[in-house]
C-alpha cells in the first residue's frame, strides 16, 4: 500500500497538472484578498461616512440651540422693555440670564466636537462680538427697570442699531457652517455611493472570475484524481516491471474470456512461455539485465500478440501466458512459432545458455472450446504439459498437448 501511495505521490509531483493547480489555488487566494480589502475600504468608507454624519448631526444640533438661544434673549429683551409689570420684567431678566448660561455651555459642546479650518475661523472671527453684546443686553436690562420712555427709546435703538446687527452676523456665521456640514454630508454621501456602485461592480467580476478558476481548479482537480485512479487500478492489474497483465488479472480476465467463449461455442488456446535457462542468464548478467532482458519479451509477445480481446500477462518470474479467444490449435501453433521466430530475432546474447548464444523461448499450447464438462484449469494444465514437452524435447520451440490424448 505505502509503494502504491509513494508512486502516487510522485506520478502527481512530475504531473503536468501541478503548476495549473499552484496558479488557480494562488489566484484564487489572490481574488479573495482583493475582495476582502476592497470590502475592508468599503467599510471604512461607511463607517468614516457615519462618523462624519454623526458629529455635523451634533454640531448642526448645537448651532440650531445656539441660535435659536439668541435669537430668544432678542426677543425677550424687546418683551421685557414692553411690559409693565415689574414682577414679569424680573423674570424676563432671569431667563436672559439663564439663556446667557445656555449659549456658553452650547457653544462649548460645539468647539469640542473635532472643528475645520473653516469653522474655527468663523468662531475666531465672532469671539471679539460677544463681549460687546453680552454688554448691549446687560444694559438694556438696565433701562427696563428705569420705566421712563427715554429709557425704552434708548434699549429700543440699542436693540435695533446694535444687538440685532452683532446677533445677524453670528446668526449667519452658524448659519455658514451649518450649510458647509450639510454640502459635505451631501458631497461625502454621493461618493460613497458612488464608490458603493464601483466597488459592486468590482466584487461582481471578482468574484465571477473566482467562480471561473474554481470550476477550472476543480475540474484539473478532478481530472487529477480521475487520472491518479486509473493509475492505481493500473498498478492493482499491471505487472510493475513488464507493464503487461499480472497474474491476478489474468485470473479475473480468463474467466471472462471463457464465459464469453462457453456461450457462443467458440475455441479458446492458452499459450505458455518460459524464458529457456533465464537463471543462468540472471548469475551471468546481472538481475538488472535480467529485468530488461523480460521487458523487451513482453514487448515482443504484447507486438505479436495485438487483438483486443488478447490477453497477454506475467505468469511468474520468467513465465508469461497468452490467451487468444475464437482461436483454434492450428491458429494457437501459428501464434507460438511466429513468437518463437521473433524472440530469436532481438538476437538478446545469452552465452551461458545450453540452447543457443541468444535468449530463445520456450513454449506449450493447447486449444478447447469451453463447456461444462472441461475447466480453464485443464486448459491452462494441457499448456503446462505441452511447456513440459518443449523443455524436455531441446527448448527453443512450441509443443501442443492435444486434450484427448491427455485425458
Amino acid at each position: 500500500m505505502n509503494t502504491i501511495i509513494q508512486v502516487m505521490f510522485q506520478r502527481f509531483k512530475h504531473s503536468s497538472s501541478v503548476t495549473p493547480l499552484i496558479i488557480g489555488f494562488s489566484i484564487f487566494i489572490a481574488l479573495f484578498v482583493i475582495i476582502w480589502v476592497v470590502t475592508s475600504n468599503q467599510l471604512k468608507e461607511y463607517e468614516e461616512l457615519n462618523t462624519t454624519t454623526q458629529t455635523a448631526g451634533e454640531k448642526m444640533e448645537a448651532l440650531n440651540k445656539l441660535i435659536s438661544i439668541a435669537r430668544e434673549r432678542t426677543r425677550l429683551s424687546h418683551d421685557m422693555l414692553m411690559t409693565e409689570d415689574i414682577f414679569e420684567k424680573d423674570e424676563i431678566s432671569m431667563r436672559i440670564k439663564s439663556l446667557a448660561g445656555d449659549f456658553i455651555i452650547n457653544r462649548r459642546k460645539f468647539v469640542a466636537l473635532n472643528l475645520t479650518a473653516q469653522e474655527k475661523a468663523i468662531l475666531d472671527f465672532q469671539q471679539p462680538l460677544y463681549p460687546p453684546l453680552i454688554e448691549k443686553l446687560n444694559i438694556i436690562g438696565e433701562l427696563a427697570f428705569e420705566e421712563s420712555d427715554v429709557a425704552t427709546e434708548q434699549a429700543m435703538h440699542i436693540i435695533f442699531h446694535d444687538i440685532m446687527p452683532a446677533q445677524d452676523e453670528i446668526i449667519d456665521g452658524f448659519g455658514t457652517i451649518m450649510q458647509a456640514l450639510d454640502n459635505k454630508v451631501h458631497t461625502d454621501s454621493l461618493a460613497a455611493s458612488v464608490n458603493n456602485q464601483k466597488n459592486s461592480k468590482i466584487r461582481f467580476w471578482l468574484l465571477f472570475f473566482i467562480l471561473l478558476v474554481s470550476i477550472a481548479t476543480i475540474a484539473i482537480v478532478l481530472r487529477n484524481v480521475l487520472n491518479i485512479e486509473r493509475r492505481l487500478q493500473d498498478l492493482s492489474i499491471t505487472d510493475s516491471l513488464t507493464g503487461i497483465l499480472n497474474r491476478r488479472a489474468f485470473d479475473q480476465m480468463i474467466r471472462r474470456e471463457w464465459k464469453s467463449a462457453s456461450r457462443c461455442d467458440k475455441p479458446l488456446s492458452a499459450l505458455l512461455i518460459d524464458v529457456d535457462h533465464f537463471k543462468y542468464y540472471n548469475d551471468d548478467y546481472g538481475h538488472q539485465e535480467g529485468d530488461d532482458c523480460l521487458i523487451k519479451i513482453a514487448g515482443v509477445i504484447k507486438r505479436i500478440v495485438y487483438r483486443a480481446d488478447d490477453i497477454v500477462a506475467r505468469y511468474g518470474g520468467e513465465e508469461f501466458i497468452v490467451v487468444l479467444p475464437s482461436v483454434d490449435e492450428s491458429g494457437a501453433g501459428m501464434v507460438a512459432e511466429r513468437l518463437l521466430d521473433e524472440i530469436r530475432k532481438e538476437n538478446i546474447p545469452h552465452k551461458a545458455s545450453e540452447t543457443d548464444e541468444i535468449v530463445t523461448i520456450s513454449i506449450g499450447y493447447a486449444s478447447m472450446i469451453p463447456t461444462h464438462d472441461n475447466s480453464i484449469e485443464a486448459l491452462i494444465k494441457a499448456a503446462d504439459d505441452g511447456l513440459y514437452k518443449s523443455k524436455k524435447t531441446g527448448r527453443n520451440r512450441a509443443s501442443c498437448i492435444a486434450l484427448e490424448e491427455d485425458q
